[in-house]
């Protein structure tokens, strides 16, 4: 097999495998550049899926949302809440909450992570205690010395997934035509 070019489209991760794409972690030095100059940087977000502790009619809402400048950003998930015939399963709304990166470091806030094998433990304290906190009556607290264990809790399933935080744009299609294609694909990847 053979062919003339190769496309690369590996969104966050094509920092890793190719270097010459990595961008710059500091955040003094970013805010000192113009937006756009700063390549292909990670970054891990993390997400989890919390059951509400009251039934569909007493969530107070349906729509996805987000708080503190969408730092924090949930969807409701009514899907497993009622059967077909119309009665309840007996299941409260699943909610898929993410965010919680503006607690893991006011320097980097999990920019330029990319390992998505492990979830941030300060993160997940963050995210547990979030919807108790603003809806006490409708999300269970987290139990006491809650270490992100989804047993101490209605959580029931915890991840991370990496996007890109900026791209590098400062190439022309008569600079560098495969740079720029590569770009494009991995910024709508």
């Amino acid at each position: 097999m053979s062919c003339k070019y190769v496309i690369h489209a590996t969104n966050a991760y094509a920092s890793h495998l190719l270097p010459f794409l990595a961008g710059i972690e500091s955040t003094q030095i970013l805010d000192s550049l113009p937006r756009g100059a700063y390549g292909i940087l990670p970054t891990r977000g993390q997400i989890g899926s919390v059951r509400a502790s009251v039934p569909p009619n007493e969530l107070g809402w349906l729509s996805s949302w987000d708080d503190n400048d969408g730092d924090e950003y949930w969807f409701p998930r009514y899907q497993d809440t009622m059967q077909k015939n119309g009665t309840s399963t007996g299941k409260n709304p699943l909610i898929l909450l993410g965010g919680g990166r503006h607690k893991a470091s006011e320097d980097t806030k999990e920019t330029g992570i990319s390992d998505d094998s492990t979830i941030n433990p300060v993160v997940s304290r963050a995210l547990r205690s979030y919807l108790p906190e603003l809806f006490p009556a409708k999300f269970s607290a987290p139990a006491s010395g809650n270490t992100g264990k989804a047993d101490t809790d209605n959580w029931e399933m915890e991840w991370v997934r990496l996007s890109v935080l900026f791209l590098n744009i400062r190439f022309t299609v008569n600079d560098s035509p495969e740079l720029w294609a590569l770009l494009l694909i991995a910024h709508h990847s």
